[in-house]
């Protein structure tokens, strides 16, 4: 799901049941311990319930982001299928350097059911050599240290990321180095926006651009500068669910009241613009937007979709 969660919920399958707060908690709490302090993205996903939807398989094919299709294809040649995970946790933050031309560098926490000897012996087969990740042995694949590399914690918890990246996250789960814990700010934006849909997910800074500019349907063609349009804008944080329909909530954390106003007032414009767009461009097709609800209280604006689930 990743960037496309968003897009893939809203045409996602009707038979999803709300998940447990409780199976969640353990590895939000992981990530936060783990991740890197410089995390501007952070994102849930139940895979378990997601693979319950009548047409996940069609859904992972259209919109599995790239990052987690290649993640997917790393862990089947070390014999992890997609159905030993049962929960992801992703997280982004900005790539330093020019080579992820993307611009933002993508680790996670995966909790399902891992056999540690399998995995060691398909690893030996395929001639992985073992690299050493804190107390604990990894794989790398690919051709440098800036491809996937993934450890296992136990039979139940892996992290994946570059080496660099499992190298951090692996020293902030010893205690040897300092995770995204430390910043109550953004710890507390996650602890705020834990709820008990299958995916959700809190951002702040340029990461609030990437997410809308890649998530949200029906405004590809306006080329938007989500960057200047969210200069007032501090956190984003957001829901998506399913039932008979298709629902999405954001949350966006202003700087201001005049902020929220002003962000706000630009939302309204963009979405009349948008509508009269794709009313000129797709006159027999239904705008993705029809629905869309914004509200302004303080310094917080809140958007919500709801969306008809097509047949799988």
């Amino acid at each position: 799901m990743g960037t496309k969660a968003f897009a893939a919920l809203l045409v996602a399958g009707s038979s999803l049941i709300g998940t447990s707060r409780v199976l969640a908690q353990a590895i939000i709490d992981e990530a936060l311990q783990d991740f890197p302090l410089q995390t501007a993205r952070l994102e849930y996903l139940n895979a378990a319930e997601l693979r319950k939807l009548t047409n996940y398989a069609a859904l992972q094919q259209r919109y599995l982001g790239v990052g987690l299709r290649d993640l997917e294809k790393s862990l089947a040649q070390i014999g992890v299928k997609e159905t030993d995970i049962d929960e992801l946790v992703l997280g982004w933050r900005e790539a330093k350097g020019s080579e992820n031309s993307a611009g933002w560098e993508m680790y996670g926490l995966a909790e399902g059911h891992f056999l540690g000897d399998d995995i060691a012996t398909q690893a030996a087969n395929l001639g992985l050599i073992s690299v050493p990740v804190g107390d604990i042995e990894g794989y790398c694949l690919g051709s440098d240290a800036g491809g996937t590399c993934i450890a296992f914690l136990d039979d139940e918890l892996g992290a994946f990321g570059s080496l660099r990246q499992l190298r951090t996250m692996l020293a902030a789960h010893d205690g040897a180095g300092q995770g995204l814990s430390s910043d109550m700010e953004f710890t507390n934006l996650v602890n705020e926006t834990r709820c008990n849909a299958p995916i959700w997910g809190a951002t702040r800074g340029s990461a609030m651009a990437d997410w809308l500019s890649s998530s949200l349907p029906g405004q590809e063609s306006m080329h938007l500068d989500w960057s200047k349009l969210f200069s007032g804008v501090n956190t984003l944080s957001y829901s998506i669910g399913v039932s008979n329909k298709a629902h999405l909530e954001v949350r966006l954390g202003c700087k201001s009241s005049a902020a929220a106003a002003n962000v706000g007032v630009a939302l309204e414009v963009l979405r009349s613009l948008q509508q009269m767009a794709w009313g000129a461009s797709n006159p027999n097709l239904p705008n993705p937007l029809r629905n869309l609800q914004l509200d302004t209280s303080g310094d917080i604006i809140g958007i919500k979709l709801e969306a008809e689930v097509p047949p799988a």
